[in-house]
């Protein structure tokens, strides 16, 4: 004879998964962003790889997202069931947490890097990267911001595109390969916002 399986109590794994998903999604983004973009961008010739904001950002909003979806479906689930009413609205959540999956992607996919030959930028929301060889670049602009002042990005340019990408002066492997680049290549450099 065999036994009816027992349907699985989803009301504690919304619930749960829809707090921690909100309470963690600032933090676990963090060290997700940091180990995947090292594991698939960084390379032997890399002198640099550097995060965009909205790396981190689209990372914790998926999640949080995901963790609204899990406490809506929490939500339906526990009103349905004060009202004797089946849950119809399964495919509805699953679609919803689904939406999350391209913020998800476009975080891990938003870096710039600094290599020996090349500047590669890969920016939030595009689906290819650009790059630019160093050898074809012909200035560097150095972007300030005023109060402090400090430089908030670079723009490599060559005659038919540029590349900005983000500059933060506590980064002390990226301020070493910005400066390997112009005493390699002996560019000119120009300071706007001074």
């Amino acid at each position: 004879m065999k036994r009816r399986k027992q349907p699985i109590n989803m009301e504690p794994i919304l619930l749960s998964s829809g707090v921690l998903l909100l309470v963690f999604s600032v933090f676990i983004s963090i060290p997700i962003i940091l180990f995947m973009q090292d594991l698939l961008f960084f390379k032997e010739d890399t002198l640099t790889l550097i995060r965009h904001d909205e790396a981190f950002t689209g990372l914790a909003v998926a999640f949080a997202w995901l963790g609204i979806v899990s406490l809506s479906a929490y939500g339906t689930v526990v009103y349905a069931d004060k009202k004797r009413k089946p849950y119809r609205l399964k495919w509805a959540h699953i679609g919803l947490a689904f939406l999350s999956l391209p913020i998800a992607f476009f975080s891990l996919f938003s870096y710039s890097t600094v290599q020996e030959t090349y500047i590669q930028s890969h920016e939030f929301g595009e689906f290819s990267s650009e790059r630019i060889e160093l050898h074809e670049v012909f200035q560097i602009t150095r972007h300030y911001e005023p109060n402090p002042t400090r430089v908030t990005s670079i723009t490599f340019e060559s005659p038919n595109k540029q590349i900005t990408i983000p500059f933060s002066a506590e980064d002390g492997r990226t301020s070493r390969a910005i400066q390997r680049i112009i005493g390699d290549y002996n560019f000119s450099v120009i300071e706007d916002g001074l």
